[in-house]
């Protein structure tokens, strides 16, 4: 997946949009069951990066529809401010590399209550 997380909340919630891909869909265990989308989340810890969700998507007239396998979505995780803690940047740097056919690359570091942390976009 090529799209790179987005952080933009516009209603004052903090949030991140995660590119994900439909790994597989699981058949109901039961005929009263539905049946299951795994989903791994691009950028998650690999131990930790894939999901299973009901396989039941609603539009906004309420029609239902399924996904399907090797579908590319998107993951959305919103929190209220109350839920965040603030983090301070405290290191920006974009390296650039000597063999030209490699892109560059940004480092970004920040602090927060949680400890230091780094993120290369």
């Amino acid at each position: 997946m090529t799209k790179k997380p987005s952080t933009e909340a516009p209603d004052g919630q903090a949030k991140v949009t995660l590119p994900a891909i439909v790994e597989k869909i699981i058949p109901p265990i039961a005929s009263n069951h539905p049946e299951t989308a795994q989903i791994a989340i691009d950028g998650a810890e690999e131990l930790y990066k894939e999901i299973r969700v009901e396989n039941t998507l609603k539009d906004d007239e309420g029609n239902s529809f399924a996904l399907k396998k090797e579908a590319e979505v998107e993951v959305t995780i919103k929190a209220d401010p109350d839920a965040t803690t603030p983090q301070e940047l405290i290191f920006i740097s974009h390296m650039a590399r000597l063999d030209t056919s490699i892109q560059p690359v940004d480092i970004v570091l920040w602090r927060g209550s949680s400890g230091t942390r780094f993120h290369s976009p």
